[in-house]
């Protein structure tokens, strides 16, 4: 019998109804493979590269061949070819907390448009050199900038504690016309964020979310799209991201923000807001004390679109495929998945993440089995095997793989469950030989339960095929003790 093990994270209130985890593997499925299976795909570990400033990493930009770099307060570009860093004159008002940049396309604007959260920033490219400077927007406030975005050649950005939005002159970060704003009027909740996509751009408020669209009005070139005005707020300034399409975001329902509710949602063009996180999913994070310090960014990986969701006063990292709609988790060292930020290397085709703890820049890297040195701890545990109140007796769990391609002397271990998923008192432990592509790992003779579910666990980066139990009768006997093996080399 092949047990639907390969599938995303599922795991809610009681492991009575779901069991389902999958953390540090991702959900693969081939539609041209005639089994149609669907296999775990090891996540990539992180190899670090350089260390720039004094840390924290708080954001991260590829522009005119550089990767652009805010760490603590300061502000560097590294060459992707050689990883050599150069500092550059001036410094943030800030030194901690996540950095948006935007630009205005090298060789018109020629600038990056740099928000702390706080303050505005340029970035200047002169012709001869890269400059910095905070951008003076003391007519607007003394904290002017919340969330940023760009579209059309306009800065945008978004006034904290307040429903308005600003925009720059279009081209010139650094030059505004005082009477270039407007309101989130649909709704009178404050705005949380703005975000552009396409020709449209979103304004999510903390119960509300409209779409306007540049008219290229001279007045004001941002007008609001009539009936698009929906009942869902963002529930942290810095989850919403492109991807696929659309956007996605950490949001509340309206009234359900009273109560700390919080779930993922997705808008694609004009469309209301779908959710796309799972009632399980919802459930955890609605345990979390804080969600709104939350980020997210997105990154492409072999077909895979990337939604990372992390929490980090929760010490907890959720991903969402877009691809297949799946979600796993990442962790390392048992929290959160460090990376708190990325950018594209073009020179090496490589992704580069900034550590949000120390100065530390990474490649994600899939010839590691670390996160910079800390064991990547992988783990699937499976959905019920049980067929109502009738007692099942297994004589053999088979958990296939691509063992012969990883490390020798790696280990995987298949635990289980016999009362719905509580705990997994029983377990066995196989050692791998590289080279030996027949490997199976197996269990004989595990007992009789009226519920059955299964854990793999590994520090390894095996593709996990698939997993297969026998049922050889529905008994009412118990069973002798377990065997087990790694096929056809090991005898444990």
């Amino acid at each position: 019998m092949r047990l639907p093990a390969i599938g995303g994270a599922y795991a809610g209130r009681t492991p009575y109804t779901n069991t389902q985890q999958l953390i540090n593997w991702y959900v693969e499925g081939d539609s041209h493979d005639p089994k149609g299976e669907r296999v775990a795909m090891p996540t990539p570990g992180l190899t670090l590269k350089t260390t720039v400033g004094p840390g924290p990493i708080r954001g991260i930009h590829n522009w005119n061949g550089l990767m652009f770099i805010i760490s603590g307060a300061s502000v560097y570009y590294v060459d992707p070819g050689t990883y050599a860093v150069t500092q550059i004159t001036g410094t943030l008002n800030t030194s901690t907390g996540p950095v948006q940049m935007v630009d205005n396309t090298f060789g018109v604007g020629n600038q990056i448009f740099v928000g702390d959260g706080t303050y505005g920033y340029v970035i200047t490219w002169t012709g001869a050199a890269y400059t910095f400077a905070q951008i003076n927007f003391s007519g607007i406030s003394t904290t002017p900038v919340g969330t940023i975005t760009y579209q059309d050649g306009y800065g945008i950005f978004s006034q904290p504690g307040t429903q308005k939005f600003w925009i720059t002159n279009s081209y010139n970060f650094t030059t505004y016309n005082p009477l270039y704003f407007a309101s989130k009027e649909g709704n009178p909740d404050l705005l949380v964020s703005c975000i552009s996509d396409s020709t449209k751009l979103f304004l999510l408020g903390t119960t509300s979310m409209e779409i306007w669209f540049d008219s290229g009005s001279a007045l004001f070139p941002f007008q609001r799209i009539p009936g698009l005005l929906f009942p869902i707020g963002c529930a942290a300034a810095q989850t919403p991201a492109r991807i696929d399409n659309s956007i996605v975001w950490l949001g509340t329902k309206m009234g359900a923000q009273l109560y700390g509710f919080g779930q993922v949602f997705q808008c694609r063009g004009d469309s209301a807001p779908t959710t796309i996180s799972n009632p399980q999913m919802d459930w955890q994070i609605n345990q979390y004390g804080t969600i709104t310090d939350a980020q997210a960014f997105v990154y492409y990986k072999e077909g895979h679109e990337f939604y990372v969701l992390t929490f980090p006063t929760e010490g907890v990292t959720w991903v969402w495929d877009a691809t297949n709609g799946e979600w796993h988790q990442r962790s390392t060292n048992a929290t959160r998945w460090l990376p708190s930020s990325i950018t594209f290397n073009p020179v090496y085709s490589t992704f580069v993440v900034g550590d949000p703890v120390n100065s530390n820049i990474y490649v994600l890297d899939d010839g590691v089995i670390t996160d910079n040195g800390v064991a990547i701890a992988r783990t699937l545990i499976t959905p019920h095997l049980n067929q109502g109140n009738e007692w099942l007796q297994l004589s053999k769990v088979d958990v296939q793989g691509n063992f012969g391609d990883i490390a020798n002397g790696s280990t995987i271990t298949i635990s289980w469950s016999q009362d719905n998923g509580h705990t997994f008192p029983f377990s066995y432990t196989f050692t791998s030989i590289n080279g030996n592509y027949l490997a199976r790992c197996f269990t004989r003779k595990l007992g009789k339960a009226l519920d059955w579910v299964f854990k793999i666990t590994t520090t390894s980066n095996p593709i996990l095929i698939d997993v297969n139990v026998d049922v050889r009768n529905r008994a009412t006997g118990r069973a002798p003790g377990p065997q087990s093996q790694m096929f056809p080399y090991m005898q444990q």
